[in-house]
């Protein structure tokens, strides 16, 4: 609510802390949120390392099914971390098993790399 404004006065400031706190407490919807942030470098210096730490995080401890999708992008793109495609298509399947929506950007990442000749199904 601090972030969007959402009934209260925005405080960006004041709404991150209170995300740390619960990414510290392992809440995985904190974690991403955060990791969103450190992503984007809204309100909080941009550090794709951390971001990626953060997802990781959520994902692995927590099975949240956006950062598989956001661990998938990273992964994909050697977005803050080195390009591995195959382990982003582990994620990408991570993130369907949750039931996130990721059809259109697994089936991208599928058709660029079997056009290749580097994934075979």
């Amino acid at each position: 609510m601090k972030l969007t404004g959402d009934e209260v006065e925005t405080n960006v400031e004041e709404a991150i802390h209170y995300l740390q706190l619960s990414a510290d407490q392992d809440y995985p919807s904190a974690l991403h949120a955060l990791a969103l942030r450190y992503a984007a470098g809204e309100g909080v210096p941009m550090d794709k390392k951390k971001a990626y730490e953060l997802y990781k995080k959520a994902a692995d401890g927590a099975g949240h099914a956006k950062s598989f999708v956001q661990l998938g992008g990273m992964l994909e793109a050697g977005d803050g971390v080195e390009c591995d495609i195959v382990k982003a298509l582990d994620y990408y399947v991570l993130a369907h098993k949750k039931g996130a929506p990721i059809q259109n950007t697994l089936e991208s990442v599928m058709k660029v790399e079997m056009a290749k000749g580097g994934y075979d199904i």
